[in-house]
């Protein structure tokens, strides 16, 4: 038994005696950050680069934004609207993401991180591209934010199929503040 313990820990004892390279282990801890994994796990080392607010970052948030998994898509485009401060997220960026559900899931963590900014909500409004339940949180938000508003950028989602988006816009239209 002592040959096996010391065939098996030698070389584990020897690998944690060498020192690891700062260097190595960010680059080891960026690869880890931009691989999707099932798990998630990308999720947090994601977020806690996004906390750095670095623009240094700036790069990789974009490569984020083109990658195939709708998870790092995501994180990479909050990234961004994180890194752009006051201006908030980028609509025109939002709306090149495509993919209807996907948008819809940015769109609704923009509003919660307050990264949509009144402009940028109008900019969206004014797209054909967004669903009726886009169309009533957007101008929920901007009810929200007492910003001015017309019935006119809820399109079609009084008509929705879906109660919660009719019911949402209804209220919104009751409430409209020219």
């Amino acid at each position: 038994m002592p040959l096996v313990a010391t065939l098996v820990l030698a070389p584990l004892q020897q690998a944690m005696a060498q020192k690891v390279d700062p260097a190595d282990a960010a680059v080891l801890s960026l690869r880890q950050a931009v691989t999707f994994q099932d798990s998630g796990v990308q999720h947090t080392l994601l977020v806690s680069l996004r906390a750095l607010k670095d623009p240094a970052m700036r790069p990789i948030f974009e490569a984020l934004v083109k990658a195939p998994e709708a998870p790092l898509r995501i994180d990479g485009f909050l990234g961004l609207a994180e890194l752009a401060g006051e201006r908030g997220a980028d609509a025109a960026l939002l709306l090149k993401l495509g993919d209807p559900a996907l948008r819809t899931v940015v769109i609704t963590e923009c509003l919660g991180l307050g990264l949509l900014k009144p402009e940028g909500i109008r900019a969206l409004l004014a797209s054909t591209e967004l669903t009726a339940y886009d169309r009533a949180l957007l101008v929920a938000e901007l009810n929200r934010l007492h910003e001015p508003w017309e019935p006119a950028m809820l399109g079609d989602a009084a008509g929705s199929n879906t109660a919660e988006v009719a019911g949402l816009a209804a209220i919104d239209r009751k409430s409209t503040r020219l």
